[in-house]
């Protein structure tokens, strides 16, 4: 057993359970908190595929959906601050 598949399946339980949290959430914070633990989490497994495959380019799209992640995390945390 090599230290990706470790990796791979830590991510992988972690992404399940934020998964879960999303979809079973009690309140709306609560799911925003977990969507957004989900879209950090996918953005480190992109990493970590990038850094396995020696490919720059995924490491790149990681980036940018990092920074669209952090956006409409802002944007859906307004819209629950205001009510609408």
């Amino acid at each position: 057993m090599s230290i990706w598949t470790i990796w791979l399946g830590l991510f992988s339980l972690g992404l399940l359970l934020a998964l879960l949290r999303v979809l079973l959430g009690p309140k709306p914070e609560d799911r925003a908190v977990a969507l957004d633990v989900f879209t950090v989490m996918l953005s480190a497994l992109t990493v970590l595929f990038g850094v396995w495959s020696g490919n720059a380019l995924v490491l790149d799209i990681a980036l940018v959906f990092s920074v669209l992640s952090f956006l409409g995390m802002l944007l859906l945390g307004r819209t629950l601050e205001r009510g609408l």
